[in-house]
């Protein structure tokens, strides 16, 4: 059996909301499907991040675009991963255990390190001292903003 060498990459939530809602970055996102699709990588998103999607999606648009939404990634070439087994579990308590994290940020981290691909993020606040403390694989989809003084 031929081993799969192809790039992977776990969107975190901030990624696919940015896709859906046209935000800047958005075109980084919609590569990464595009390449999926003709087979060239993988991309997918771990179920809780998946739940951020739906969530904001279902408060800010309401039960339709929801809908849409879940039909869209039904028939996308994103695979959602459901199945939070043991190692991605450990993993995502001990990064929480040493970073102030949110639960799907660290979930999302984990599912990255345990499938040995990319985390596509935008948490530049939230995530860029843990990658230099873990060394993780993170591409930012959009640049940093600079705060104003």
């Amino acid at each position: 059996m031929k081993k799969d060498t192809k790039e992977k990459y776990i969107l975190d939530a901030c990624a696919l909301i940015a896709y859906i809602d046209f935000e800047d970055g958005a075109t980084v996102i919609e590569d990464l499907i595009d390449r999926a699709s003709i087979g060239e990588i993988h991309v997918y998103i771990n179920c809780v991040n998946f739940l951020e999607v739906y969530y904001h999606t279902l408060g800010l648009y309401g039960k339709q675009k929801a809908k849409q939404l879940v039909s869209y990634i039904k028939d996308s070439d994103i695979n959602v991963i459901f199945e939070n087994n043991m190692d991605i579990l450990i993993e995502a308590g001990r990064i929480k255990s040493c970073n102030k994290l949110s639960l799907a940020d660290s979930i999302g981290l984990a599912t990255s390190i345990v499938y040995k691909g990319c985390f596509v993020t935008a948490d530049y606040h939230e995530l860029e001292t843990v990658k230099k403390k873990e060394s993780l694989n993170i591409i930012w989809f959009r640049p940093k903003k600079v705060k104003k003084h």
